[in-house]
């Protein structure tokens, strides 16, 4: 009842920021999400015998929304594809100075792995946020950018609803016991089928609003079914985490979902597989499956 609850507040709260919120409040609010997502994955690293660095993870991460805000306001569409002109640059210069920190600690032997995990946490949580933003940025005089954060969320949504069911009424073999022993090869089929029934949606819906007239069903389908598989993986690597560090969730903040980073996980894989549809498209294009 409690995941229910949440999730009938949130969802519209967040249908809401896509939708009907301006793109610096939209960026904002995706930012917000990524600082809450990272104080959890630090704090995981603190199970593991390290000491994070809180503060300049946070700042390291501002920082990248900050740029990427500005520059996508300022100069529409100039952000490239892949987002890496200047995220790249932000990550190597935080992670100098998180590494320059690390030389005060009085336990050398922890300061290295310490420094490297934490910065690793902007590459695991902010940069597929990241792209989220980049995508309503790129198309901020449209619906589409929007749209496109919609149906990443569908994807992800309904994979996941379809998983839960589905694996509580047939499931019978496990997929990863020793990660999440819940996860059944059965519940991934019908999430991989509730995503690919998202793509059939979007195919016969889409055209109606100027946008995916170009694309066919097959594309929409192999879309759906990259994004979802990038989902449950995603899903599989934050529990793997967590089992290591010997916990059941990331957090307590959502009521019935864990921590924003449980919320979250599986979107972390979904939305580079996502972003990087276009190549993708091509690809299948050159092996003439259209």
């Amino acid at each position: 009842m409690k995941r229910v609850l949440t999730a009938a507040v949130l969802i519209p709260v967040v249908l809401a920021i896509i939708f009907l919120a301006p793109v610096p409040v939209f960026a904002l609010f995706v930012a917000a999400i990524a600082l809450l997502a990272a104080r959890e994955y630090l704090g995981l690293l603190k199970s593991y015998g390290m000491e994070p660095f809180f503060n300049a993870t946070y700042i390291v991460i501002g920082f990248v929304f900050l740029i990427a805000v500005i520059v996508g306001i300022q100069r529409p569409g100039l952000i490239p594809r892949s987002a890496l002109i200047f995220f790249l640059p932000v990550l190597a210069i935080g992670t100098l100075a998180v590494f320059a920190l690390a030389m005060r600690r009085s336990d050398l032997r922890a300061a290295f792995p310490s420094a490297a995990l934490s910065m690793t946490g902007v590459l695991y949580v902010a940069f597929p946020l990241l792209l989220i933003v980049e995508t309503v940025l790129r198309a901020k005089f449209d619906m589409r950018g929007r749209m496109t954060v919609l149906i990443l969320l569908l994807f992800v949504w309904i994979g996941d609803t379809a998983a839960y069911y589905a694996g509580r009424a047939f499931g019978r073999h496990k997929m990863a016991p020793r990660i999440s022993p819940g996860k059944t090869w059965e519940g991934a089929v019908a999430s991989v089928l509730g995503a690919a029934a998202v793509g059939v949606l979007a195919w016969q819906l889409l055209p109606r609003y100027g946008w995916g007239d170009d694309t066919t069903l097959a594309n929409w389908i192999v879309l759906a079914i990259v994004v979802n598989v990038a989902a449950q993986a995603g899903d599989l690597v934050e529990s793997m985490i967590k089992r290591g560090a010997g916990v059941k969730d990331s957090g307590s903040l959502l009521p019935g979902h864990g921590g924003m980073l449980d919320r979250i996980d599986a979107l972390l894989f979904a939305a580079p597989a996502m972003w990087y549809y276009p190549e993708i498209r091509d690809l299948l294009i050159l092996f003439h499956i259209r």
